[in-house]
């Protein structure tokens, strides 16, 4: 017996055109290939600009805040756009990275803020008070009991600071009656050089400054934030050290 073969004819479009039966199409499928997209690098570097924009030499913590907010709203709206196409591995990390990064920057920020700001008062006392001048820094008993790191840091902020009193005023500037912090950063707050910085304050640190009656001599102290028992002091008696 001899077989026939019928075959299918192919759907004819009206117009004469021949178009294709999709029931004889293979049911296997391919998925699209992954195509690289550069969302997600561009995710990543906004979010690394927001963490090293803490390290701006700011000493507003808002305007450091605003920054990191802005680079982070950047690095998260295109981060979270790039998660939603299909990319390879490398981008879909790089827009996680993007969004994690400002994360993290708002939270130091955050964390920052919340510190206790250093303390600083200033009193005009009698010239006798802060007798006698000492040419070396004075530490109370308590201070040898700090580490060695905390000790080092306060030795270093008090002389510097003594010292720039100094070279600021010499022997023919009156000194300030008052010192103030001014967003982290110790200044004169009037005289001649009011506004002028002296250095930053290290955080939670408690602050004295001292000057007599007739402008002559000042003392001016730091003590530790979680011992205020341990201080060191200087006076107009330090010896201004010089290179060479």
């Amino acid at each position: 017996m001899q077989g026939t073969t019928i075959q299918r004819p192919s759907p004819v479009h009206h117009d004469g055109a021949r178009v294709w039966d999709l029931s004889s199409a293979t049911g296997s499928r391919t998925l699209p290939r992954a195509r690289p997209n550069h969302a997600g690098a561009i995710a990543a570097a906004f979010g690394v600009a927001a963490l090293l924009a803490l390290a701006v030499p700011s000493g507003d913590g808002v305007t450091r805040l605003f920054i990191v907010i802005g680079l982070g709203a950047i690095a998260a709206l295109v981060g979270f756009s790039a998660l939603r196409r299909r990319q390879t591995i490398a981008a879909l990390l790089l827009a996680v990275v993007g969004i994690a990064a400002p994360a993290i920057a708002i939270a130091c920020v955050v964390l920052q803020s919340a510190q206790t700001p250093a303390t600083v008062t200033s009193a005009i006392v009698q010239r006798a008070t802060l007798q006698p001048d000492s040419s070396a820094l004075i530490p109370t008993r308590e201070f040898d009991g700090l580490p060695t790191d905390e000790r080092d840091a306060m030795k270093a902020f008090v002389s510097a600071t003594a010292q720039q009193i100094q070279s600021l005023h010499g022997a023919w500037a009156p000194l300030p009656h008052g010192l103030q912090n001014a967003n982290g950063t110790l200044v004169e707050s009037d005289g001649l050089f009011r506004g002028t910085a002296l250095g930053g304050l290290p955080s939670g640190a408690r602050l004295a400054y001292e000057v007599s009656t007739d402008g002559t001599a000042f003392r001016i102290s730091i003590a530790s934030a979680k011992h205020p028992d341990a201080r060191i002091w200087a006076d107009r008696g330090l010896q201004i050290l010089t290179n060479g």
